[in-house]
């Protein structure tokens, strides 16, 4: 059985999103919207096997959303990949359907007692970006940075404030 085409756009006329678009903001409206216990932490080597993020259904029922504190450093750059992350939520995916899920669930079930921070270093030993999942986790994150960047444009005319706020850094001054 096929399950629906995911539309993240929909998704955000739906539930709309937080002002100032801030990786923090993102999980707080979406774990309220969703009525999920989600939970963010910044660790340290995910980047070291090539990802940016990472999201751990724990036995706890708590989902936790790791980024590389390499990326959590800018905070649009930390925004996209809690975007990225929380789209594999959003979407309904099975963890098992992800490409680090398969690992994850071997882990959990064989090792219940590891803490969700060493479960998601083993699992970054694996990692693809082919998979449907992987793709429109990514639709999703770019939609709302798009939804938060044409925000800023709106608001920029008056004093610029908020679309720094919305975008999470200030505008101009030498970025690039």
């Amino acid at each position: 059985m096929q399950r629906d085409t995911f539309d993240p756009r929909r998704v955000l006329k739906q539930v709309g999103l937080p002002y100032p678009v801030t990786a923090e903001t993102l999980v707080d409206h979406f774990s309220v919207a969703l009525d999920r216990t989600i939970q963010l932490d910044v660790i340290t080597g995910l980047s070291r096997a090539g990802w940016c993020g990472l999201w751990v259904l724990g036995d706890d029922n708590i989902d936790y959303l790791f980024i590389d504190a390499g990326y959590a450093r800018i905070p649009a750059l930390k925004a996209q990949v809690a975007a990225h992350e929380l789209g594999h939520i959003v979407a309904g995916h099975d963890q098992s359907a992800t490409s680090e899920g398969n690992v994850i669930a071997l882990l959990q079930q064989t090792f219940p007692h590891l803490p969700p921070t060493v479960i998601a270093r083993a699992a970054a030993a694996r990692s693809t970006y082919d998979t449907p999942e992987e793709k429109e986790a990514e639709a999703f994150a770019t939609a709302v940075m798009s939804m938060a960047a044409a925000e800023a444009r709106r608001s920029s005319g008056a004093t610029g404030r908020r679309a720094e706020g919305v975008l999470g850094h200030p505008l101009g001054g030498g970025r690039g």
